[in-house]
């Protein structure tokens, strides 16, 4: 597994030609010959999948095959204990880093160890700190790294910022404690599955946000394409702009029972009007979803072309007072161009339908307003040589 040389003796003192076959040609290499014997390079085999290869040489009439096999590599699964912040690197003198796949933490753990395992742990998967006493994922801890599973302490309030961003993390259970997650802590892991929240969850805000001229955005679980259903906690309050945006496989978006949650966030860029940031935006599998009764928002581009969304909902004794939208070279509602949707009641409570709210909604035949309706505006407006209704 490590790799090394291989010295092949074929059956001639003479020039011989020699082929590399291309089950093995990333990782043989011809190195020399002398005498009777050809010398090879073998690379390292980081995987722990045995392979073979072979080379076929060449001497006038003939021709003989040599069949090369090398073993994969023996990756460790061990468990550690850590007395002090910032002592992992003491603790795991003694291994060989690049040959830990699996590591279970008790103890303590600093912000120097954090950044540890992800720059000298290259064949970490799992990792299991559940019986630490951490408080807080430092930022970047495992920002573009392999880990596939963590497992974080009942300890933990706060998870950084990009902590996990652009990982092969393919599960998370957030504990209940955790108040905090900072922007991007997940965004970009795009083999994320399942994400769940501990029962009596503690947070309040699913983060987001983004930057217009630069074409970036914030959002926790933004672009985790393999996400495919999540329960927002009752907890939480604010779900920002970006949060779930471009999650593309998430078809089911549920909510705690009295749920607290007060507005769903939206915007677009001002320079690249194109560009939508609504919470939801891209989510093109998503079917269907029942507004809580206690959210007072939806802002612009909330839900922008949840291009599967068959059915909005929304709780009876609703508070919704606004259902955004805007409009100014694009149309930005927060149901722009969700063309699935056939049918939609508006809550008593909503005072203001913006511009463009639903706007693109090929598919709605059916609109009806719930009684005493308090609606007072439905608005639309104008781009360039275009109108945009509020229905239109």
């Amino acid at each position: 597994a490590t790799g090394g040389e291989a010295h092949i003796e074929v059956k001639t003192t003479f020039n011989f030609e020699y082929r590399i076959d291309d089950s093995c040609k990333e990782w043989v290499m011809f190195k020399d010959a002398y005498g009777g014997t050809a010398i090879f390079t073998v690379a390292q085999n980081e995987s722990r999948e045995q392979r073979e290869g072979q080379i076929t040489f060449y001497y006038g009439e003939f021709s003989e095959t040599a069949t090369i096999f090398q073993v994969g590599e023996e990756l460790l699964n061990i468990t550690v204990h850590v007395s002090q912040k910032g002592m992992l690197e003491t603790v795991l003198v003694d291994y060989d880093h690049a040959k830990i796949e699996s590591l279970t933490i008790t103890g303590e753990l600093g912000e120097l160890d954090f950044y540890l395992i992800r720059n000298q742990l290259p064949q970490l998967r799992n990792l299991n700190i559940s019986a630490t006493n951490v408080n807080e994922i430092p930022s970047q801890a495992f920002i573009n790294s392999k880990i596939e599973k963590c497992i974080l302490p009942k300890s933990l309030t706060t998870i950084g910022e990009k902590a996990f961003y652009n990982s092969l993390l393919t599960s998370i259970l957030i504990p209940a404690n955790v108040e905090t997650i900072d922007q991007s802590a997940f965004q970009d892991c795009s083999r994320l599955v399942e994400l769940k929240f501990e029962q009596g969850s503690k947070l309040t805000t699913i983060k987001g946000g983004y930057t217009s001229y630069n074409i970036n955005c914030y959002g926790v679980f933004a672009n985790c394409a393999a996400l495919t259903s999540v329960e927002i906690p009752a907890n939480v309050e604010t779900i920002e702009a970006a949060a779930f945006k471009g999650c593309t496989n998430l078809t089911s978006v549920t909510f705690g029972r009295n749920s607290n949650l007060k507005i769903i966030k939206g915007g677009y860029d001002t320079h690249y009007e194109h560009i939508n940031y609504g919470a939801f935006t891209d989510c093109t599998a998503l079917k269907s979803i029942e507004i809580p009764a206690s959210v007072e928002t939806i802002e612009v581009s909330a839900f922008l072309n949840c291009s599967q969304l068959q059915a909005v909902s929304f709780e009876s004794s609703s508070k919704l007072k606004e259902i955004g939208g805007a409009s100014m070279q694009y149309p930005h509602g927060a149901f722009t161009d969700c063309i699935a949707l056939s049918a939609i009641e508006i809550p008593a409570s909503v005072t203001t339908i913006g511009a463009a709210a639903f706007y693109g909604c090929s598919s709605l035949r059916q609109i009806t307003f719930k009684k005493p309706s308090a609606l007072s505006s439905i608005n639309g407006g104008l781009g360039i040589n275009h109108g945009y209704g509020t229905f239109a």
